[in-house]
């Protein structure tokens, strides 16, 4: 009966269910101790096609290449055909840098413009970052040469022009004036005009227009029936009186047979050199053969 007792007093006590307070504590450590995971990708990527806006640079891309392809096979066709003999290719060249050229430039500052903000926007990256790149360094290139050819054309040629035109005009007027200088006193004496015969210094031998006056003067009013005309300092030709002509056209003929001239001017036309004779009118009027 001892024993009885005593197995009861050493059984297990049933424990005391846990406090509220104690469960709270267990689920506050728990939480804490759960490691956190960063939430899941979503499954469906981000669409990272570059914009439909690329076919455009790739159409100018394309026009650009174009252009300069036409312009150097047109202006090779030029020079050309300028090589040949033709005429009037250099208007080619300037309808070129008037129409081609500018159309150019033009396309090349779009993308100037576009590319950068393309580039910006969509960041492309291996082949594409390349392409656009060298499209802005070709087109930057192609942008300054349309500048400068449009610069030339509208400042630069007509100030050339201007310029070129107002030397001209000065250039000849100083011409004039060296004429006019060189040709003050023309009339020449009769054994003068034999020297310059003989020694073949004179390209031009005219009768048949004592009245026409020459440097203020004429054959006719002149002292000596003699007027002579000078080009850069040098004698070149001389008029003469109609009562000078049986004595001075012999000594003229004989200097045309060994001096191969001068050219006579008579009767309102000239004679002309062909095959060692010289024609008038269709006939012969004096042979070296």
């Amino acid at each position: 009966m001892n024993e009885n007792e005593n197995n009861q007093n050493t059984a297990p006590q049933p424990t005391d269910p846990p406090q509220p307070h104690m469960q709270q504590s267990i689920e506050v450590t728990e939480s804490i101790d759960a490691p956190v995971f960063p939430p899941a990708p979503n499954s469906q990527p981000q669409d990272r096609k570059p914009s439909k806006w690329r076919y455009l640079f790739i159409v100018l891309g394309a026009i650009q290449a174009l252009g300069v392809a036409v312009f150097f096979f047109i202006m090779f066709l030029a020079i050309e055909q300028a090589k040949s003999g033709v005429s009037g290719t250099e208007f080619i060249g300037l309808l070129l840098f008037a129409t081609l050229v500018p159309a150019v430039g033009v396309v090349a500052l779009v993308n100037l413009i576009g590319l950068p903000i393309y580039i910006g926007r969509f960041k492309p990256r291996g082949k594409g970052l390349i392409f656009s790149i060298l499209s802005l360094f070709i087109s930057a290139v192609l942008f300054l040469y349309g500048a400068y050819s449009v610069y030339e054309l509208r400042v630069s040629l007509p100030r050339q022009s201007t310029a070129f035109s107002e030397q001209s005009r000065k250039n000849a007027a100083q011409r004039e004036e060296k004429f006019a200088a060189e040709n003050a006193q023309p009339e020449i004496s009769k054994e003068e005009a034999i020297t310059l015969l003989q020694s073949c210094k004179l390209s031009g031998f005219y009768y048949t227009q004592e009245t026409v006056t020459e440097h203020g003067t004429s054959p006719a009013a002149s002292a000596t029936g003699i007027v002579l005309t000078k080009v850069n300092g040098e004698p070149s030709r001389i008029s003469i009186a109609d009562r000078l002509v049986s004595e001075l056209v012999p000594i003229a003929r004989k200097a045309q047979n060994t001096c191969d001239g001068p050219q006579f001017w008579h009767d309102g036309s000239y004679e002309h050199y062909e095959n060692g004779k010289w024609y008038f009118e269709g006939e012969v009027v004096n042979s070296a053969q």
